[in-house]
């Protein structure tokens, strides 16, 4: 079954790491990072 994940980093005037990951069976099938106010990142896996 795929799987995707978008996450946003609302933080207010900050500089914070955002990351997503997905892991199936124990492994890391998808993982991105980003920083910043606003930063957007994405994961597709299946």
């Amino acid at each position: 079954m795929p799987l995707s994940i978008t996450a946003t980093n609302g933080m207010n005037g900050g500089s914070g790491k955002i990351t997503c990951r997905i892991i199936k069976d124990g492994k890391v099938v998808a993982e991105n990072s980003g920083s910043g106010q606003f930063a957007t990142v994405s994961c597709n896996g299946s």
